[in-house]
C-alpha cells in the first residue's frame, strides 16, 4: 500500500475543507440588525424604512421587514425574531398594542417600540410591555435613540471623525482653491491701494500749478498712464505667482462667484456717485484739474471697493 498516496489525498481534502469552509464563511463583517415595521398605511411603512435607512448607524447593516397589522407582524416575529419591533397603535385585525403584549409575553428580548398619533395610547402601550412610546412627528434624535438603544449624538461620532477628516484630505481640492481666490482678492487690494496712493502723492504737487492757470498741467497725462501701467503689471506679476504657486486653482464655488457680483455691484455705486459728481461740477466754475483727480480717485476707490468686498464674501462663503 502506497502511504504516501494517501497522505496526498488527506492533504488535498484538507485543503478541499478549507476552501469550503472559507466560501461558506459570511462575508459581511457589519452586524445585521432585524427591523419589523408594521403599519396598515403601506405609504408610512416605505417612508419609515426610508427614514430609518438613512439613520442606520455606518456600522449597523439594516434588514427590514413589514406587516400591516398585528396578526401579520406576530407571524413575522414567529419566523424572524427580529431585533426591533417599530409598530402603529390602530390597525385592522389585532391593533398594536393587543399586539405588542403577546410579544414581550412570548418574546422579552424583543424591543417594541409604539409609533402613534394619539398621545392617550401612551399608558395602555407601557403597560402592554412596550419598552418606547413615541408620538409620528417626533424628533430624529428620539426616533434614532428608541430604535437602537443609544443617541444619534453618541452612534454619529465614528461618522464625524470621519467627515472631518475627509475635509482635510479635500483641503487642497476645496480649501486651497478659496485660499487661491482669497489671496487674489487680498493682492488686487493692496496694488490698487498702493496705485492710488501713488497716484495722489504725484498729483498733489501739482495742484498750485493747475488752480493758478486753471488748466491740466504737463506731466498729468503720464502720471494717468503710468499708474494704470503699474496697476497692469503689477496685477500680471501677482496672477502668475499665484497660478503658480497655486498649481491648477480650483475654479470658484457658486457662494464665490455670487460674492464677485455683489462686489462688482458695490464697485459701480462708488464709480457712478464719483462720476454724477464729476458731471455736476461740470455745471459750476470748478477747475478742470480737480475734476480730472475726482474722476481718477473715483475709478481707483471703486477698484478698491471691488477687491475689499470680494475678499469680505470669500471669506464669509468659507
Amino acid at each position: 500500500m502506497d502511504f504516501r498516496f494517501f497522505t496526498d489525498v488527506e492533504i488535498g481534502l484538507c485543503f478541499y475543507n478549507v476552501v469550503i469552509m472559507m466560501e461558506n464563511e459570511p462575508q459581511q463583517t457589519k452586524p445585521s440588525l432585524r427591523l419589523l415595521i408594521v403599519d396598515d398605511n403601506l405609504s408610512a411603512r416605505a417612508g419609515m424604512k426610508a427614514l430609518l435607512g438613512s439613520l442606520t448607524p455606518k456600522e449597523v447593516v439594516p434588514d427590514f421587514y413589514e406587516a400591516g397589522n398585528g396578526q401579520e407582524a406576530l407571524q413575522v416575529v414567529e419566523m424572524i425574531q427580529p431585533d426591533v419591533v417599530l409598530m402603529d397603535v390602530q390597525m385592522p385585525i389585532l391593533n398594536g398594542i393587543e399586539a405588542a403584549r403577546i410579544i414581550k409575553e412570548r418574546w422579552q428580548n424583543i424591543k417594541v417600540v409604539i409609533l402613534t398619533m394619539y398621545a392617550a395610547h401612551k399608558n395602555a402601550a407601557l403597560s402592554a410591555g412596550a419598552d418606547e412610546f413615541l408620538l409620528k412627528g417626533c424628533s430624529l434624535d428620539e426616533l434614532y435613540t428608541a430604535v437602537y438603544g443609544s443617541s444619534a449624538e453618541e452612534n454619529n461620532y465614528t461618522r464625524r471623525k470621519e467627515m472631518e477628516q475627509e475635509t482635510k484630505n479635500n483641503w487642497k481640492v476645496e480649501g486651497f482653491g478659496a485660499y487661491f481666490q482669497q489671496m487674489s482678492a487680498g493682492g488686487s487690494l493692496v496694488i490698487i491701494a498702493g496705485a492710488a496712493i501713488y497716484y495722489i502723492s504725484r498729483a498733489w504737487p501739482m495742484r498750485p500749478i493747475a488752480l493758478a492757470s486753471g488748466t491740466i498741467p504737463d506731466g498729468y497725462g503720464a502720471l494717468v498712464l503710468s499708474t494704470f501701467g503699474l496697476i497692469i503689471v503689477t496685477e500680471i506679476i501677482l496672477q502668475v505667482v499665484l497660478a503658480i504657486g497655486a498649481g491648477s486653482a480650483v475654479k470658484p464655488t457658486v457662494q464665490e462667484q455670487t460674492g464677485s457680483l455683489k462686489a462688482n455691484r458695490n464697485a459701480s455705486y462708488v464709480l457712478v456717485a464719483g462720476i454724477l459728481a464729476v458731471i455736476g461740477l461740470l455745471f459750476v466754475d470748478f477747475p478742470a484739474f480737480c475734476m480730472a483727480n475726482l474722476a481718477m480717485v473715483s475709478l481707483l476707490f471703486s477698484e478698491i471697493t471691488k477687491f475689499a468686498s470680494q475678499l469680505f464674501f470669500y471669506r464669509k462663503a468659507n
